[in-house]
């Protein structure tokens, strides 16, 4: 200490030497100072044009100061930066204090508690609504202007709003004119456990961009504010001499430059008045701390940081010494006796937070009072005001910070009672924290060491040494290794400094990620789960990886658009469709969970579309962006969320978030299913816009009515179910109905109809398919629904109940089977087969697919039908209304027949037994133009003699009426009516 003390004093005789041995004979050392500040103060006027200081003020004035004189030149008035309930004696608590330089919010509770709230205004307009852990619900709205200002003359014209959408913007700004834009923000409080308690506040924001380090460094000028007035002193940064003092009459908040055509925010200190005048007066100020500022004006109360020379700063109480003269704040009615005013204490972050945040989570606008902590200020001493600017500088580049910060320990230590006991504490603590973070580092490496024998095959990584030098060659291309790249042609950014660049590797063109060291771990696993599963068309392919001294790059398939583009701009929508990308995006989910890989980040922007094929012109779907990936150990279906919550916000399954449940493979099937409702819908998503997104996921609010497809629909609202094992795995999904080309439709339907046909009315399977059959056949009568050619053609042959699905079914198999034989008006309304066929039956009956799928699901276990069907997952069955009446009656008749038939001992067909069983809809009664008899069916008690093996039911006329001759299998037209045919029931015994 004593050889610095001796070499200080030692620089300060050389440099006195040096400046009087400079000096002309006869001149004065004091005269030399003069004469040399009037220089400096020319250079500075030469360097640094006389341009107009803006100054900010909390009555929402503009006020133009000369830099150098302090002059007014010009004043605007606007809105006021803060606007909120005024009178603070009879004020609802808690009580909210907004700080008008940046938005953030104090809070003073019923126990007179300051506190400082962990969100800005802004923050909260960003995430409304949303409530915090205190109980407040918070809803924002946020209203954007902008305006022209012409910098000389204060004159502010407005350009646009949403209250003036008519106005347009000028072409041209003149060199005095600039753009600044305007944000207001308004945020309404309500506490739910006391519903008469609401607050509300408005904050008014401008446009700015911040001084550089360099910029501060260069900056000439030092400029102080008042706390409660709207005192500005200015001082030289250079010599510390005071410029020129300005009363503005409201608290500044901002200082603003015009640097082209932006402006550029200003720093400055905010004093309380004494201390202002202190430093105004002799330029020096002792022993200053860092307080919070509590004011009131004529808008509202507000809170802010600021510095001030008293020693003692509590909480209620004022600070000691004068009352602070609140300019133009004074409200009729209100003393200035209210303790609250005043000097207090910095208070703590309160433990508050948001429960649900969907917008950002930094601070939208940095509080200067951190520079403020380290800077020369904080210290005891008596300093003058240029070495107090000197050391502040020299924090920016972290030369002193130890030295203020063993200062600033120093005065905390002072100031503490019990020291011995606290420091005890401390230690204490630290050795615990330390110990923790110890036994958990520990318990990883034993567990990835673990992890590390049992799957050998996925945790090798790629070496981190280095295996290339990056070269610049001559046409500005970078060359790492086989990689090849321009720095200027860039495909995409990602988060921690990640860069993705057009490439080549091996004259292929690739596209190559650029990481830094901070994200090699995720690279190696990455490239880990690529090596495993780019062999599947439906995955992007991985190349190699190179790594100089900087980076590592990893070369992948290049490819031309992302579905995000896919669905908003219409890119490469010719070359292939929806349907076509929703297939292979599932095909790619299905290979990856058969690796046990899960995904965890699906979305549109990691679903990539392939550059269209030189030959073919083929476009395909591919999965990407395996940073996020997981890979489960064999056996396991679950994974733990200790590594936190991965994805993207609104496309995050709600088990990710949600507390004691289990993570499986369905939380890709889930961000699968919005992306699916986000295609067929060209960019909408099911839990609407993407502020609520997320929080409607986790209220289980959403919509799919724009979809119209009743079998997308079904599929849809199954994969975003809130319960996770609800949802169909990748493999069922991709069998459904709705990736079955026209062909498997109609083989499908001929199929059930084939397995229906000789089906009595009250089994089962009858009654699943015709339950809720109106939903299919609108109107009740599918008759009316296909056209004139088509219906005549099916009167020809059978009568067809048209309430039936069953016989629906039926003419649709019938017409394909004899599709030959119809008229050639028939055959063009049906159009070709299968597509064409298939169409015309689904658009007359758009629900016949997906209820007989559905409502068939029971019997998918049968051979005819297992390829239909998955044999592990069931889909919910459409809602029913009951047994039709027409089918009911049928069940009765056919019920009441069986039961006579088993009474009867002779067991012998008579008239009236055939009259008990005809089918008594009305619908079902069509007359025959050559046998006058009623409509009726054969008996199910009885069946065809060995003479007539060949005769089925459906080997009848159009009155039913058996016909006369044996019928062969493959001969399908129909023989004319027998006379008599000889019965026989089924115990063989023959009945006439």
């Amino acid at each position: 200490m004593v050889s610095m003390n001796m070499t200080l004093s030692s620089i300060v005789i050389h440099l006195l030497v040096v400046v009087l041995s400079g000096l002309p004979h006869g001149q004065s050392g004091s005269e030399s100072h003069q004469n040399r500040l009037g220089s400096e103060r020319t250079d500075l006027l030469q360097d640094q044009e006389r341009s107009l200081l803006l100054v900010s003020t909390l009555d929402g004035s503009f006020i133009g100061v000369d830099q150098q004189t302090g002059d007014v030149r010009w004043k605007v008035k606007d809105e006021p930066t803060i606007r909120m309930p005024i009178n603070s004696d009879n004020s609802i608590m808690p009580m909210f204090l907004p700080d008008p330089k940046d938005g953030s919010l104090y809070i003073i509770n019923k126990e007179n508690a300051l506190k400082k709230l962990p969100f800005t205004i802004q923050q909260l307009v960003a995430s409304s609504p949303c409530q915090s852990t205190d109980g407040i619900f918070y809803t924002g709205k946020k209203m954007d202007s902008w305006f022209s200002m012409n910098w000389q003359t204060g004159e502010k014209e407005p350009i646009f709003s949403f209250d003036q959408p008519d106005i347009t913007c000028p072409a041209t700004l003149s060199p005095d004119e600039m753009f600044i834009g305007k944000a207001e923000y308004n945020i309404v409080m309500h506490d739910n456990k006391h519903k008469e308690r609401r607050w509300n506040v408005t904050y008014v924001g401008y446009t700015s961009t911040l001084m550089s380090t360099e910029e501060m460094k260069n900056y000439k000028l030092r400029h102080f504010t008042g706390s409660s007035s709207g005192r500005l002193a200015t001082f030289e940064n250079a010599y510390g001499s005071l410029l020129w003092t300005l009363d503005v009459n409201s608290p500044i908040i901002g200082l603003y430059l015009k640097q082209g055509d932006v402006m550029v925010s200003v720093p400055f200190t905010s004093l309380a008045e004494e201390s202002l005048l202190e430093i105004s007066k002799s330029q020096q100020a002792k022993n200053l701390f860092p307080t919070l500022y509590i004011g009131r004006h004529s808008h509202g109360m507000y809170a802010f940081p600021s510095l001030t020379t008293a020693k003692d700063v509590n909480w209620p109480p004022l600070l000691d010494g004068p009352k602070e003269e609140i300019s133009g704040s004074v409200i009729a009615g209100e003393t200035e006796t209210n303790p609250l005013f005043g000097h207090h204490r910095v208070p703590d972050f309160s433990p508050t937070r948001l429960l649900q945040i969907g917008g950002r989570s930094d601070l939208i606008i940095q509080s200067n009072l951190s520079t403020f902590n380290r800077s020369a200020f904080l210290r005891p001493t008596a300093q003058s005001v240029p070495s107090l600017l000197e050391e502040e500088e020299t924090d920016c580049v972290d030369n002193t910070f130890p030295f203020s910060f063993v200062n600033l320990l120093s005065s905390w230590v002072k100031n503490q009672e019990n020291l011995a006991l606290k420091f005890g504490m401390i230690v204490i603590l630290a050795m615990m924290t330390i110990m923790f973070l110890y036994l958990r580092a520990q318990v990883r490496q034993l567990k990835e060491s673990s992890r590390n024998s049992s799957n050998v095959s996925f945790t090798t990584s790629i070496p981190g040494s280095i295996t290339a030098i990056a070269e610049e060659l001559p046409d500005g291309t970078t060359k790492v290794g086989k990689i090849t790249f321009k720095v200027s042609e860039i495909l995409g950014k990602g988060c921690e400094g990640t860069f993705v660049f057009r490439g080549e590797f091996d004259n292929r063109p690739v596209a190559v990620k650029r990481l830094l060291p901070e994200c090699f771990t995720v690279a190696d696993r990455e490239v880990c789960l690529l090596r495993e599963s780019d062999e599947h068309m439906n995955v992007i392919r991985y190349f190699c990886t190179e790594q100089d001294k900087q980076f590592r790059y990893i070369a992948l398939e290049l490819c031309a658009t992302t579905l995000y583009e896919y669905c908003e701009k219409g890119t490469l929508k010719d070359k292939i469709t929806p349907l076509e990308i929703l297939l292979q995006a599932t095909a790619g989910i299905e290979h990856l969970h058969s690796l046990n890989i899960v995904h965890r980040d699906i979305k549109p922007q990691n679903v990539l579309l392939s550059i269209p094929c030189n030959q073919s012109g083929s476009v395909r779907a591919m999965i990407s962006d395996f940073g996020l990936c997981k890979k489960l150990q064999s056996g396991r279906s679950s994974f733990s969320k200790r590594s936190g919550i991965a994805g993207t916000d609104g496309w995050i399954a709600p088990e990710m978030i949600a507390n004691n449940t289990r993570t499986t493979y369905a939380v890709d099937i889930f961000s699968l299913g919005c992306v699916f409702y986000y295609v067929l819908t060209d960019g909408k998503h099911p839990y609407g816009d993407s502020i609520h997104r997320q929080a409607n996921i986790m209220n289980k609010n959403f919509k799919i009515s724009g979809i119209s497809d009743i079998l997308f629909e079904s599929l849809i609202s199954r994969m975003i179910s809130h319960c996770a094992s609800e949802r169909p795995p990748a493999s069922v999904i991709k069998v459904h109905p709705v990736f079955w080309d026209k062909s498997h439709i109609l083989n499908f339907l001929q199929d059930i109809s084939d397995r229906l046909e000789k089906e009595k009315f009250h089994v089962p399977v009858m009654i699943e398919l015709e339950k809720n059959s109106l939903q299919v056949i609108k109107g009740g009568d599918w008759r009316l629904l296909v056209d004139e050619y088509v219906a005549s053609d099916l009167r020809k042959y059978r009568n067809y109940r048209g309430e039936s699905l069953r016989d629906l079914l039926r003419a649709l198999r019938n017409k394909k089977h004899h599709y030959r034989e119809l008229p050639v008006e028939a055959q063009l309304s049906l159009g070709s087969i299968p597509d064409e066929f298939v169409d015309y039956w689904l658009k007359r009956f758009p629900r016949l697919l997906y209820h007989t799928w559905s409502s068939m699901q029971f019997i998918k276990h049968e051979s005819s039908l297992v390829k239909y069907y998955d044999k592990n997952y069931m889909f919910p069955k459409p809602k029913t209304e009951g047994i039709p009446e027409w089918l009911q009656i049928c069940i009765d008749k056919e019920l009441e027949l069986e039961k006579q038939s088993s009474n009867s001992s002779a067991g012998k067909f008579s008239p009236a037994s055939r009259d008990s069983i005809k089918e008594d809809s009305p619908k079902s009664r069509v007359k025959s133009s050559k046998v006058d008899e009623p409509n009726w069916r054969l008996p199910s008690a009885y069946i065809p003699s060995k003479d007539c093996d060949n005769i089925s039911i459906d080997d009848c006329n159009e009155n039913d009426t058996p016909r006369s001759k044996p019928v062969k299998p493959r001969y399908r037209r129909r023989p004319k009516v027998a006379d008599n045919v000889t019965w026989c029931l089924k115990d063989g015994s023959p009945n006439s």
